[in-house]
């Protein structure tokens, strides 16, 4: 029988987490903490902003769920109390965020390829959200999602992704114009750190902060 251990962010979580960056990317395999890492910083970042509106999405609105919302150590389960599915039909899927001044937030959950509720959501002013699985995301999208939130002062946005084909456009066009914190370059993959050397630093986009993930960033593992 496997042993029931509490959930604990590792060093490199908190960092992240804790750190003032507008674009986090977390690059790495799954049960890595990557996803946990950042759906918590969602949820830090909700209760944090003035705005009502936030979005989780991924493949579909069920994967999302699966990755992000619903599974063990999930946004649900981490902001038990806080955080209730919502009811209104006017919004789909959604989730209701309470925050501690007991203001409520809506969450939209949706997949990429659902391109009319996306381009419905993103017509919104939202705070910030999350792409799942960002490397298999439409580059149409992604791009609709950075012009849905350059406007807004305090947006954030997480994207995750297990490694996938460095020659993709979501790497020249995003990841690779990451930075990671010189603190946990050592963790970086030398392959990887060349990838993003390729981008020049007239290209490198401000506040936006990549993250490598492994298997020693996950406590319980």
């Amino acid at each position: 029988m496997q042993e029931n251990i509490p959930f604990r962010f590792s060093e490199k979580s908190l960092d992240l987490i804790s750190y003032p960056s507008k674009i986090d990317i977390a690059e790495g395999p799954a049960r890595s903490s990557k996803s946990a890492s950042i759906a918590f910083k969602l949820g830090i970042k909700i209760e944090n902003n003035n705005y009502n509106q936030f979005f989780i999405s991924g493949t579909t609105s069920g994967v999302a769920r699966r990755n992000v919302v619903d599974n063990k150590n999930g946004f649900l389960d981490m902001f038990r109390g806080n955080v209730r599915d919502g009811t209104n039909p006017k919004y789909g899927n959604h989730l209701i965020f309470t925050d501690s001044k007991g203001k409520e937030k809506i969450i939209y959950i949706f997949g990429f390829k659902d391109k009319a509720r996306w381009q419905t959501v993103l017509g919104s002013t939202l705070g910030g959200g999350i792409i799942d699985e960002i490397n298999t995301a439409d580059p149409n999208f992604i791009k609709e999602v950075y012009r849905s939130l350059i406007s807004v002062n305090d947006f954030w946005l997480g994207g995750t992704l297990n490694p996938d084909n460095p020659d993709k456009e979501v790497y020249t066009e995003l990841i690779n114009r990451c930075r990671p914190l010189k603190k946990w370059v050592h963790d970086i993959p030398l392959e990887i750190i060349a990838d993003l050397k390729t981008s020049p630093s007239d290209r490198i986009i401000m506040g936006a902060t990549y993250w490598h993930f492994n298997f020693k960033d996950n406590p319980i593992m």
